[in-house]
């Protein structure tokens, strides 16, 4: 090697991440969930245009939802692909995915529609949770690409019959024994695609076992009843930090539309207004917003 030994010794130092869990933690995050949703059950989890979900009701629903998935087959490595706008539902069914056992496969509906047909198509997703609006624009781009398979399933969170059928269905956690398949630490959590700058977009995998190592190792970032605001679009892999951190331990989240939340005047605006204690962003976006008058404490 060319490298030094204290500097090899200083890079493993750095690279020593690893993390105790709790006594009774697991490796699995709809368990990490469903403890914090337990002992916060009567504090805020998220916050969008001006109304607030708690703890209880995002566990109740996305528990039903996760029972409805379970009935389409969802388990274990299968794949629901999520084509939602920014909101109280896209979290949810976030979550409900994770809870049913399945790997989430984020959309943004603002990327273009070829790029989003594409990724459909390579993560062969069985199910797609979205609404219908949505579903319609990407059913025109799947006429123009007939070697497209559509999901099997397209759930409509705006269905008449679906809501139906969630307010008849069991609203605690999820059990091992009524998911198809037992869910374990070195199953997927969810598909990521990359950017496809050197060529088409590559979808990579993310089991739980690295996914709740990663919330660990940000356990002191955020506090019970602080609240965070989020930013990141669901297609980019740091919006995991910005949603399951926060989840995990009793924090609160301050979701933004999608349009707000590229606008550094209308960042600080919403910042003046809901006081986050944590911001995460990129360095260009960091700039932006001190530019539009944003006081940052590192």
């Amino acid at each position: 090697s060319l490298t030094p030994a204290s500097d090899l010794a200083a890079i493993s130092a750095f690279n020593d991440t690893e993390q105790q869990l709790d006594e009774g933690d697991t490796d699995l995050l709809p368990d990490l969930l469903s403890r914090a949703a337990r002992d916060h059950a009567d504090a805020t989890a998220l916050v969008f245009e001006g109304e607030a979900l708690g703890y209880a009701e995002l566990e109740a629903r996305s528990n039903a939802l996760a029972r409805h998935l379970i009935s389409l087959g969802v388990g274990p490595d299968t794949v629901v692909a999520i084509a939602l706008e920014r909101s109280f539902e896209m979290v949810i069914a976030l979550m409900a995915v994770l809870r049913a056992g399945g790997a989430y496969l984020p959309l943004d509906p603002g990327y273009p529609q070829d790029r989003l047909a594409y990724m459909l198509e390579d993560s062969k997703a069985d199910i797609l949770v979205t609404h219908k609006e949505i579903s319609d624009r990407l059913s025109l781009v799947h006429n123009d690409a007939p070697a497209h398979d559509a999901p099997a399933h397209v759930v409509s969170l705006e269905d008449t019959q679906l809501q139906a059928a969630l307010d008849n269905l069991a609203t605690h956690a999820i059990t091992q024994d009524e998911r198809n398949t037992p869910l374990k630490p070195d199953h997927l959590a969810y598909v990521i695609y990359t950017s496809g700058s050197t060529g088409k977009p590559k979808g990579v995998g993310v089991i739980h076992q690295n996914l709740t190592a990663f919330i660990a190792s940000f356990s002191d970032l955020i506090k019970p009843e602080q609240a965070l605001l989020a930013l990141t679009t669901l297609g980019f892999d740091i919006a995991g930090l910005e949603l399951f951190v926060p989840l995990t331990c009793g924090a609160r989240i301050a979701l933004l539309n999608s349009k707000r939340s590229k606008d550094p005047d209308a960042l600080v605006s919403e910042a003046h207004k809901l006081l986050p204690d944590v911001i995460q962003a990129t360095p260009s976006m960091w700039h932006a917003l001190t530019e539009a008058g944003l006081n940052i404490t590192t």
